[in-house]
């Protein structure tokens, strides 16, 4: 059964009953950039903005490019009734700190410039951003971020009752190595995104109305040494 969150932030994604104990029993609370802008805590609002601020060198993007796309996004999502964008951000309750965020865009207008038109033309969704606390690292919040992602996505896929492929990419080793383990992302080449200065793989999966389509992983380009600690 779904349910909302139930964590004393207010969120309008679903979680599964098992999911929402999880949490719970890790002093974890599930909200997003909407509800933060749209209802607050203020001083939570303030707090995940001024940690993606500070998210500095080798995490992809500089803080204040990701941030500015964040609001960018929203206020886009503002004008468009049905946008798929979402940013889903994990607090942990005891510390009162944000610790977790993941995204999904319509699109992203940077990588947009340099893919293929059948890759852009086979894309309902860019999933990124996917971010984790540097103190909370190791800890499995990136798995979970990515299952309460699938979840939306589902969720979506029901909404507009047909299935929904998604777009992700990553030069990240620990990423790569997560999205084998996972299972069900398809190999769709690299790209070069000069801004971000990475050469990015570039993944399918496919989200339908009853759960994800499993299919077997294709790595694609493998970075050289063991994979890092998310």
């Amino acid at each position: 059964m779904e349910k909302p969150s139930e964590s004393g932030k207010q969120c309008l994604i679903s979680v599964s009953d098992n999911m929402a104990a999880q949490l719970a029993s890790r002093s974890l609370a599930l909200t997003t950039y909407k509800t933060l802008r749209r209802i607050g805590p203020a001083d939570d609002l303030k707090k995940f903005e001024d940690w993606v601020l500070g998210l500095g060198k080798g995490d992809n993007k500089n803080g204040l490019m990701a941030l500015t796309e964040l609001k960018e996004q929203y206020d886009k999502g503002l004008q468009t009734k049905d946008s798929i964008y979402q940013t889903l951000i994990m607090f942990d309750t005891a510390a009162g700190e944000p610790i977790a965020t993941v995204t999904v865009y319509p699109d992203n207008e940077t990588l947009w410039k340099y893919l293929p038109e059948d890759i852009k033309s086979a894309t309902d969704a860019y999933t990124g951003f996917l971010q984790v606390h540097r103190d909370r690292r190791g800890e499995g919040f990136s798995e979970i971020m990515l299952d309460l992602m699938d979840s939306y996505l589902q969720q979506q896929a029901q909404k507009v009752g047909k299935p929904l492929q998604t777009l992700s990419c990553t030069w990240h080793p620990a990423v790569i190595h997560m999205y084998e383990k996972r299972g069900g992302y398809k190999f769709a080449g690299t790209v070069e995104v000069p801004e971000w200065r990475v050469t990015e793989n570039l993944y399918f999966r496919t989200h339908t109305i009853e759960g994800l389509e499993l299919r077997p992983g294709v790595p694609g380009r493998k970075p050289e040494g063991p994979p890092e600690v998310m």
